[in-house]
C-alpha cells in the first residue's frame, strides 16, 4: 500500500516542479521590455498614456506597456536634452536577501538578452552586474547594446537595473534612457511645450 502512495506522490511532485519551471521561463521580462524598447525609438507613440505630472523641465506619463509583475511603469519627456526615459518599479520588500535574489534574476534575464530596437534586427544587451551588498544601500548595473558603431542612436542607449534601500524597503527599478555626450547637451533651460 505504501508503494502506490509514494509513487503517486512522486508523480505529483514531478508535475508540480515541472509546472514551476515553465512558469519561471514565461515570467521573463524580456518580451515585454522589447515592446518598450521598440516604442522608445518611436518616441513612445504607442506607450504614452495619461499625463501624471507636469514640471518645468519634464512631463511624466503613465506607460501603457508594462512588465510582468511591475508595480508601476512611467515615461518622462525631457525638455533639455529633448529626450525620453522610461522607468519600471519592479519589486519592493523589506527582506534584503529576497531583494538581492530578485535583482540578480532580473540581471540574468537582461544580460545577453536579445532585443530588436528597430523591430527586426536583433541586438544583444551586455553589461556587468554591480554585485549587491547589504552594507551598501545601492547597486546599479548598466547594460548597453552590443551594436555596430555605425548605429549611432543605439550606442547612447542605456538600460540600468538598480537595487536601492529606501527605509524600510529594498526597491528594484529598471531605467531606459539615452546618455548623450556632454557636447550634445546645450547649456540653458527650456520648458516643455
Amino acid at each position: 500500500m505504501m508503494k502506490p502512495v509514494f509513487f503517486l506522490f512522486a508523480i505529483f511532485f514531478f508535475f508540480q516542479t515541472s509546472a514551476q519551471r515553465v512558469i519561471t521561463k514565461k515570467s521573463t521580462i524580456n518580451s515585454s521590455l522589447n515592446e518598450v524598447i521598440v516604442d522608445y525609438f518611436k518616441n513612445f507613440s504607442n506607450a504614452k498614456g495619461d499625463t501624471l505630472s507636469v514640471m518645468p523641465n519634464f512631463v511624466a506619463f503613465n506607460s501603457k506597456i508594462s512588465l510582468p509583475g511591475a508595480l508601476s511603469c512611467t515615461i518622462k519627456k525631457y525638455a533639455l536634452p529633448d529626450t525620453y526615459s522610461w522607468e519600471a518599479f519592479l519589486f519592493e520588500t523589506e527582506d534584503y536577501v529576497l531583494a538581492s535574489e530578485q535583482y540578480k534574476k532580473f540581471f540574468q534575464q537582461l544580460n545577453n538578452g536579445r532585443f530588436t530596437p528597430d523591430g527586426t534586427t536583433p541586438q544583444f544587451l551586455k553589461g556587468k552586474m554591480d554585485v549587491p551588498s547589504e552594507q551598501r544601500t545601492f547597486a546599479s548595473s548598466h547594460l548597453k547594446f552590443d551594436a555596430p558603431a555605425n548605429v549611432s542612436r543605439l550606442k547612447n542607449f542605456m538600460v540600468d537595473l538598480e537595487l536601492t534601500y529606501h527605509l524600510p524597503d529594498w526597491q528594484i527599478r529598471l531605467y531606459l534612457y539615452e546618455k548623450l555626450p556632454d557636447d550634445e547637451i546645450r547649456p540653458g533651460t527650456r520648458s516643455i511645450r
